[in-house]
């Protein structure tokens, strides 16, 4: 699991089951090798964009799926870049 805080700037690591955790400052990280099979974006800021294609939601729900991302993490915000098989906005 993966918990972000970013009141306090800081990320914590937790391995299931194992009782095994991390607390790191909150920085310039990155995470690869995730995937997705489907994530949800409910109620929040979000932009996309792909090459000449924006989209951009204020408090909207986007659904992406069969999406293999890399995650960065910075102080103030999380982006995911990568490829998505489809985008679903309500």
């Amino acid at each position: 699991m993966l918990n972000i805080d970013f009141q306090n700037r800081e990320m914590e690591l937790n391995e299931s089951g194992t009782g095994l955790f991390a607390v790191l400052p909150l920085r310039g990280t990155s995470v690869m090798g995730a995937e997705f099979k489907k994530l949800g974006v409910y109620g929040m800021k979000m932009k996309m964009k792909s090459g000449d294609w924006t989209e951009t939601s204020e408090n909207g729900t986007t659904e992406v799926y069969g999406f293999s991302p890399i995650i960065n993490i910075g102080p103030d915000s999380i982006e995911f870049s990568g490829n998505a098989t489809k985008v679903v906005k309500r």
